[in-house]
């Protein structure tokens, strides 16, 4: 496969650990059936519903979850490596972007994706905007104990995401992007 190393995990000042929901995001009951053979799920958090989900509803589709600080490390690498020596038809990140408070890790996430990704893959990226009243009463985001939020839509993730990826598409809260460009 032609993918780089993925590059390290940039420390965050507030990691996105406490953030992880015991949910299926809407990104696998909205756009499941765009998802491919192989795909990974990046920052998936610490529960495994989706995963679970996705085997009922699409069994066709190999499942692999990633995430450095909600999964035990040797199962991220595990599914890392073996998506890294096949790459990923499809790429989901639910909710990670708008908990990471740097801007150079969530730069890192997108490019992860963008590193797994063949090279006519597509990655979704679900955004968290918040409710109106959080988006006036933060606009430069909050810090809730040990978690962090940004109440940004997802127009202003999408220049970062250019960066990675040569087609870049909103609808709604989420980010569709193809054409990785490692």
């Amino acid at each position: 496969m032609r993918h780089k190393n993925p590059p390290h995990i940039t420390r965050q000042s507030i990691t996105s650990a406490a953030t992880s929901r015991k949910q299926v995001a809407r990104a696998f009951k909205l756009y499941g059936s765009m998802m491919g053979p192989i795909h990974l799920d990046t920052g998936a958090g610490k529960y495994d519903l989706a995963q679970k989900w996705m085997k009922k509803h699409y069994p066709r589709v190999r499942f692999y979850r990633e995430d450095p600080y909600n999964l035990p490390a040797s199962l991220s690498q595990k599914a890392i490596k073996t998506v890294k020596r096949h790459g990923a038809d499809s790429v989901t990140s639910n909710n990670v972007l708008n908990v990471i408070k740097e801007a150079d890790a969530r730069i890192e996430h997108i490019a992860i994706a963008a590193m797994m990704l063949k090279p006519k893959g597509l990655a979704i990226f679900q955004i968290y905007k918040g409710k109106p009243d959080e988006r006036r009463r933060y606009p430069k985001g909050r810090q809730l104990g040990d978690t962090w939020q940004h109440f940004k839509p997802a127009s202003f993730y999408t220049p970062m995401i250019r960066k990675a990826f040569k087609q870049v598409g909103v609808v709604g809260d989420f980010i569709f992007a193809r054409g990785p460009k490692v």
